[in-house]
Formats: C-alpha cells, sequence, structure tokens
C-alpha cells in the first residue's frame, strides 16, 4: 500500500475528529464532564459511581460488587450483584492510581461513544466512498437528547450501545473480509453488550434466530455469501451461554447476600391500568418523544424506511436483512409491551429500541445513496449537514433544560449540598468514611451516602422513628438532616441527638450515647 493510500485514512480520521470535537462544543458537553452526579436519574448515576467508588477505596474483588448502603447480609454490607462490573472495576483501579475522579468517568464513555459512531462512518464510507454523507449520517446519532446525555453519564446503558455498534462493526467486517480477527471481536463486543445491559441483545438475539433459518432453510432466506453463517451461530450461541450463566449467578449471589441495588422483573402491559396508562401515554407524548430524537430525526427516518423497503432489487443479501429487521422490530415490540409501565420516567429504556431505528435508517441510507445521481448525491449531502447542525441546536438546548429546568431543581439539585459535604465530614467533624450514618431525606439507594461517601442507610419522609431507632441500633452514629421536616416528626425529640456541625443547610447531628449524657 502506497504512503497516499495511507495518508488519506488518516486525513478522514482527522476531519471526523474536528466535526466530533464541534458537535461536542455545539452540544456543550463540556459543561457535563466536570459535574457532579445530577439531574435525570441520578438515582441510578449515584449506584454506577458509588460500585466504582468502593472498587478503588475498599480494594474490593472483582466480584464484589458494593454500594454504601447497608441493606445485606443482615444489614451490615451493601454487597449486591447488577450488570457485568468490568467498567466499574476497570475504572475503580484507575481511581486507584489518579484518585476519584468523576471526569475520567465521563470522558470515558464519551470516547467510547465517539469511537462506536466512528465504526459507523467507517462502515458507510466503505459502502459510499463518500466522506461528508457517511461523516454527518453517523454523528446524528450524538444529537438526539438522549444518547448526547448519557454518552457522558454514568449508567451502562451508553456503554452497552458502544460496545453493541462497535459488535456489530466488527460482524461486517466479518461478513466482508472473512479475517478471523474480525469474528473474535464482534463475539466479544456482543457479549459485553448482554453482560452490561441485557436489554441491547435484541438485535444480536434477531441475528442468531435469522442465522439458524438461513442454515436449516436456505431456500427460505437465501443467501449467497454463507461462509459467515455456521461461525457466527456458534460464538452467539457462546456469548449468550455466557450471558445466561452470569446472570443466573448473579441472582444467586443477590439472594445469598439478601442485597440489591435495582428492581427487577418486568413491567407488562396486562399489568398496566387505565391510570397509569394515561401517565405513560402523557409523559412520552407530552415531553419524552421530544427527549428521544429531534423532530427532524423522525423525517430522516420515515425517509429512509421508505428507501429500504423499495430497494429489494438494490441490495444483494435484502431478504436477510429484511427478515433481521422484522425479527429485530419484533423483538423491539416484545421489549415494550414487557416494560411499558416503566416508560414513564425512565428514558434511558429507549437504547433497547434504538438499535432497530438506527439499523434502518443505516440500510435506507446506504440504498438511497445507490439510487442517486451525481448531483442528488450532493444535495442529500447538503440535507444530512442541515439536519445534523439544526439537531445539534435542539439537543443542545435540550440538554440545558435538564441542567436547569424541572429535573434537575431548576438548576438548584435537591442534593447540591453534599457535592462537596466529604471533605467538611473528615476535616471539620472528624467521620471516617466507615463510621455509620442516617441521611434524611432520600429514599434512592445511594445518593447521599454516595456523595457524603460514608456507609450507612438513608430514610424518607414517610418513615418516623422506628426506623431510625433501628438503624441506630445496628451502629448509626450520625445523621445528616437536609430538610427542616426531620424536627417534625414525631417523638424525634426523644432520640438524644446533638448537632455538632453545619454545612450549607445540612445538620450534623450526633447520635448521643449513654455516657455522653452525663
Amino acid at each position: 500500500m502506497s504512503q497516499k493510500a495511507l495518508h488519506k485514512p488518516t486525513i478522514r480520521a482527522i476531519a471526523f475528529t474536528a466535526f466530533a470535537i464541534g458537535l461536542f462544543l455545539l452540544l456543550n458537553l463540556k459543561d457535563f464532564l466536570h459535574l457532579r452526579p445530577q439531574s435525570i436519574h441520578q438515582w441510578r448515576q449515584t449506584v454506577c459511581l458509588n460500585i466504582t467508588l468502593n472498587y478503588a477505596e475498599q480494594n474490593n474483588g472483582f466480584l464484589q460488587t458494593e454500594t454504601n448502603l447497608l441493606n445485606a447480609d443482615q444489614e451490615t454490607t451493601g454487597i449486591a450483584m447488577g450488570e457485568f462490573p468490568l467498567f466499574y472495576y476497570l475504572m475503580g483501579k484507575a481511581w486507584q492510581v489518579i484518585g476519584p475522579s468523576e471526569f475520567l468517568y465521563r470522558a470515558t464513555t464519551l470516547l467510547l461513544f465517539i469511537l462506536a459512531l466512528f465504526a459507523i462512518y467507517k462502515a458507510l464510507y466503505r459502502e459510499t466512498e463518500n466522506f461528508m454523507s457517511s461523516a454527518f449520517l453517523s454523528l446524528i446519532f450524538i444529537v438526539l437528547p438522549v444518547t448526547a446525555y448519557y454518552s457522558v453519564s454514568f449508567l451502562m446503558d451508553g456503554v452497552a450501545l458502544s460496545t453493541l455498534i462497535l459488535g456489530w462493526y466488527c460482524f461486517y467486517r466479518a461478513y466482508k473480509d472473512r479475517a478471523v480477527i474480525w469474528y473474535i471481536l464482534f463475539f466479544v463486543l456482543f457479549t459485553l453488550t448482554g453482560l452490561f445491559k441485557v436489554t441491547l441483545l435484541i438485535s444480536v438475539i434477531a441475528l442468531l434466530v435469522v442465522s439458524i433459518s438461513s442454515w436449516l432453510f436456505p431456500q427460505l432466506i437465501q443467501i449467497k455469501n454463507k461462509h459467515w453463517v455456521v461461525p457466527t451461530i456458534v460464538l452467539l450461541m457462546v456469548a449468550i451461554t455466557f450471558n445466561i450463566l452470569w446472570y443466573a449467578y448473579a441472582i444467586s449471589y443477590n439472594n445469598q447476600h439478601g442485597g440489591w441495588i435495582t428492581e427487577n422483573g418486568i413491567y407488562p402491559i396486562w399489568e398496566l391500568t387505565q391510570e397509569k396508562w394515561a401517565i405513560v401515554f402523557d409523559w412520552v407524548k407530552s415531553y419524552w418523544y421530544k427527549q428521544y430524537a429531534p423532530p427532524w430525526f423522525y423525517i430522516l427516518f420515515l425517509f429512509t424506511l421508505i428507501s429500504f423497503l423499495k430497494a429489494k432489487a438494490k441490495i444483494k443479501e435484502y431478504r436477510f436483512l429484511a427478515v433481521l429487521t422484522l425479527v429485530t422490530f419484533m423483538g423491539t415490540l416484545t421489549y415494550v409491551l414487557l416494560w411499558i409501565q416503566v416508560f414513564d420516567h425512565h428514558d434511558y429504556y429507549v437504547f433497547a429500541i434504538y438499535p432497530l431505528f438506527f439499523g434502518l435508517v443505516l440500510l435506507g441510507f446506504v440504498s438511497t445513496w445507490q439510487s442517486l445521481t451525481q448531483i442528488g448525491q450532493r444535495v442529500f449531502t447538503a440535507f444530512l449537514g442541515g439536519i445534523l447542525l439544526i439537531s445539534a441546536v435542539y439537543t443542545g438546548k435540550q440538554l440545558h433544560f435538564r441542567l436547569n429546568g424541572w429535573p434537575n431543581g431548576n438548576g438548584q439539585n435537591e442534593f447540591q449540598a453534599y457535592f462537596d459535604i466529604t471533605p467538611y465530614l473528615r476535616n471539620k467533624i472528624g467521620i471516617d468514611r466507615t463510621e455509620k450514618i442516617v441521611t434524611y431525606p432520600d429514599q434512592s439507594v445511594c445518593i447521599s451516602l454516595y456523595l457524603a461517601d460514608q456507609k450507612g442507610w438513608q430514610m424518607n419522609a414517610e418513615q418516623d422513628t422506628s426506623f431510625l431507632n433501628s438503624k441506630i441500633e445496628k451502629g448509626a452514629s450520625y445523621v445528616l438532616v437536609n430538610d427542616s421536616s426531620f424536627y417534625k416528626i414525631q417523638g424525634i425529640e426523644d432520640i438524644g441527638l446533638k448537632q455538632i456541625g453545619r454545612h450549607k443547610g445540612i445538620d450534623v447531628l450526633k447520635v448521643q450515647k449513654t455516657q455522653d449524657a452525663f
């Protein structure tokens, strides 16, 4: 290969990076990189971070995931298992070297997502040999408010979407190039996708189903190049088996310790009450559909969908792709029906739906591109560039709203006083992180406990003195009070509590021991 041939891909990579940086600035993602966990799903963000922090500060073993909420092993530990903890563990090891850094966590998830978008660009460029259109379309997927928000967040949904996209790129290369390395890579990436977020496996399971069908019924799903079918079936079956074994282990682990970090199970449509349906529908209609994608993305999706449906004679493997899309659609629809009750307050559940829409947009784009004249391709490229630009401006405003609107207390997060309380507790009060505390009010798993970096329990506004007394009996030595309603709880004055400090509205109360009363 000549030096010139090597040079061109380098220039394109640099140009793609420049475009990505430009979008990064337009979206104001730099504002998020330095933020403590807050806004939508602060609850789940702190769970992920708390596991990471305990890997760093306690040097926990790989399979010892733990939060600061003492709800396991008879309320003596915070041990509980959820997703496969590889990302948390590696980040925790990095924190041991450089110190806890939420910036590093956010930056890593962002870079991983940009790498996934670069993989989309690489695949599109191979099909179209047009840099601008391929770059514009691939980058459109980061100017959706939900993906932009979670690309710099702490949840595994964004990480799993990135590994899924990278896995599909590696499968594409395995199909095109037949190199063993691509088979190994898509196997690893698809396996990790499910381990990070099992609901992101819908398209992978669809690929397995269609691959088996094409092998058993070759006349039904005609494929010209079949070299990949059997290896793909074997690798995907092993990947899914690993996922089944992991989640079986996680369930057994949680049952053994009696702890939990997330609600598990399904919330199906057949248990949906009329009142709940009205709530879900109103949330999606009034708010979430604007966050799932800018209005122009829906137009682009419909345009590319129609193009794909009409492209039967232009795509060699059209029947295979059409059946794969249909099976993915059926899987996605099943997913929606099984979890529809949580679509009111959980925007990140749409991540399991995105692969279907992303795939259709990409397939429709390729079929559209192949049918256009040179002038038509230029017009289409300009159209994509325009959508990318106005969507970036739109999404930037939506992200600003997520930080400064009602999702984040109109810019004053209710846990904001906890953001810098840890140095105060250590240096002014002299509380070690292992000393047990109770925080009030907090009904999450570990928002206040993570932010304060303390072991203990969280007390919500509906709980009474019996809850607090039970935690004092289990060793709680301090109570952090972030709302004056605490002092109106019936019988609270009968508990020996003495205020020993105050930090930005948070009262630090010490539980008085018997000897302290004399």
